[in-house]
């Protein structure tokens, strides 16, 4: 992705972006997500973005946790999404 006028700190940054895990939406989210997850640890990206509504039924924090997992120790910032309790 090109962005006009980016400053030169940012010039060849990779940045891996992961978007509503959803987990306890449906049977398979937990896998995908973890797919996802892992897929953007293996690229060795310079900072990973969670964008938001990771848990979307029965609040089993435990399956983020399985999830978020590979990114341990990486560069990594998140955001809530508009699913996201915040109690």
């Amino acid at each position: 992705l090109d962005v006009r006028n980016l400053p030169g700190g940012w010039s060849g940054m990779r940045i891996a972006a992961i978007s509503d895990f959803q987990l306890g939406l449906w049977p398979g989210s937990e896998a995908v997500a973890l797919a996802a997850t892992r897929r953007a640890a293996e690229l060795r990206p310079d900072a990973v973005v969670l964008l938001g509504d990771y848990v979307a039924r029965g609040g089993d924090y435990t399956a983020l946790d399985r999830v978020l997992a590979p990114l341990r120790g990486k560069a990594v910032f998140a955001v809530l999404g508009d699913r996201d309790e915040t109690d």
